[in-house]
């Protein structure tokens, strides 16, 4: 899988990725009900900066879109907040009993193979793929099973549009099963300080060695 700038500019994704969202909506499912608490243009207005950085935002980046997540600790935040540093993020959900766990134990393998003067500098985000079951009381219980540092892990979730414009721009796939789990994309993204994809690890259990190097290549670019 390559980086999404390869293929195309994040605004062109949103502009795709918005309509076939509102088509959606007409179907019957539970699940492709419109949201009826807010309009579906408000889930792609573009963050051109952050509130700490007044340059503006590349086409490739994904804090363009300006969607309002709900952190563990209830609190609202924007992906472009975390702009600055390396970002490794994952679409998950919390009643997963093996694909998601070991996502966390990839995400964790590749802190533990960083360089110690660069661990502390990156943060880790999971985004569930089940809002409506995984509230905030409930990520948080999840990060402390999981033994997850606030300080370096976010979890989030948002509504159920805005998980699909995410994962779209991600390219998680997934799909709710009879049995209320979800099938989905075993992913892990790497997103550099401006919010662009660039590297992309799939597989449950892979080598992590590709994603620690890019991140080292990360902070040596910048040093």
């Amino acid at each position: 899988m390559t980086a999404i700038k390869s293929l195309r500019s994040i605004p062109f994704l949103l502009t795709l990725v918005m309509s076939l969202t509102l088509t959606s909506c007409r179907d019957t499912t539970p699940e492709h009900q419109p949201e009826t608490t807010r309009p579906a243009p408000a889930m792609v207005q573009p963050v051109m900066s952050s509130p700490e950085i007044d340059v503006p935002l590349t086409d490739e980046s994904l804090y363009q879109i300006g969607v309002t997540w709900s952190d563990q600790n209830g609190r609202s935040v924007q992906l472009a907040s975390l702009r600055g540093k390396p970002v490794v993020i994952s679409m998950v959900f919390t009643r997963c009993a093996w694909a998601c766990p070991m996502i966390v134990q990839d995400m964790k393998k590749i802190a533990a193979r960083l360089p110690d003067d660069v661990k502390d500098r990156v943060h880790y985000v999971l985004v569930t793929l089940d809002p409506a079951r995984d509230t905030p009381d409930v990520l948080a219980e999840f990060a402390r099973t999981h033994h997850l540092d606030a300080t370096q892990w976010t979890l989030l979730r948002g509504t159920a549009s805005d998980v699909r414009l995410l994962a779209a721009l991600l390219g998680t796939r997934y799909r709710e099963e009879a049995n209320g789990q979800f099938s989905h994309t075993n992913m892990i993204s790497i997103l550099n300080e401006e919010g662009e994809i660039v590297h992309v690890q799939e597989g449950l259990g892979s080598d992590p060695t590709g994603s620690v190097d890019k991140l080292r290549n990360l902070f040596a670019a910048n040093s």
